[in-house]
């Protein structure tokens, strides 16, 4: 009888229900109970086919077999209806989730400005290292930091050096405008310190021309008439 399990030879009166967490079609023999299928469960007994078992809840999974959610969704990662592994479906890179028991894609988080997810399956998101930045959202990697700026870990828009500092790509600090330069403009660039400095070219960065002291640090450019050495 569908929903019962009996030894050869045995009556009616000595068949034996299905066990929770299977089920038991037409002549299934005594301890042949067929357990439900992986994303699938039941507590109950009686079941005449896998259809009879219950969907795992959408957030949980079901081991093959189960008579009882199994647990639940891993963080990083996020479990539809009838899920049979905590870590099946996972946030796709540039999204996280430090949450368990998620139920869609939809619900994993973004990357936030001044961080990163470069793989699949993060239960957090990772601060750009120092010396680079991300401006966007569910970013997968950060971009270097333009030279005349700095950009401390987690830095979502760079800073410019300001006047009498200078910087390459890549820099987390800038530096002090180094002595025979001059450096006026608020992000100034290691290639300007070696740009030919004549006076009244229009330059607001480069080499001290002839003639003239420029200290460290030095905020603009000099003036022959009233800096000559």
């Amino acid at each position: 009888e569908v929903g019962f399990t009996s030894a050869a030879g045995s009556t009616s009166a000595n068949k034996v229900q299905c066990l929770a967490g299977s089920y038991c079609p037409l002549k299934t023999g005594a301890g042949l109970d067929r357990p439900c299928p992986a994303g699938r469960y039941s507590n109950t007994r009686g079941l005449t086919q896998s259809s009879d078992c219950t969907a795992c809840d959408a957030g949980s999974y079901c081991l093959e077999g189960a008579t009882t959610l199994s647990g639940t969704c891993a963080a990083g990662f996020y479990c539809p209806s009838s899920s049979f592994l905590a870590n099946t479906n996972p946030c796709p890179a540039g999204k996280w989730s430090g949450s368990t028991s998620l139920t869609a894609v939809g619900e994993c988080s973004s990357a936030t400005p001044g961080n990163y997810v470069p793989v699949i399956g993060s239960s957090s998101q990772t601060p750009c290292p120092a010396g680079t930045y991300q401006s966007s959202s569910s970013a997968t990697e950060c971009n270097t930091c333009p030279a005349g700026h700095k950009c401390v870990a987690g830095t979502h828009t760079p800073a410019e050096c300001g006047i009498g500092k200078y910087s390459d790509s890549g820099a987390n600090v800038c530096l002090d405008c180094p002595k025979g330069n001059y450096c006026g403009k608020t992000a100034t660039t290691f290639a300007d310190l070696g740009l030919g400095g004549i006076e009244n070219d229009g330059l607001l960065a480069g080499i001290c021309f002839a003639g003239v002291l420029c200290p460290s640090g030095m905020t603009r450019t000099p003036v022959r008439a009233t800096e000559a050495c």
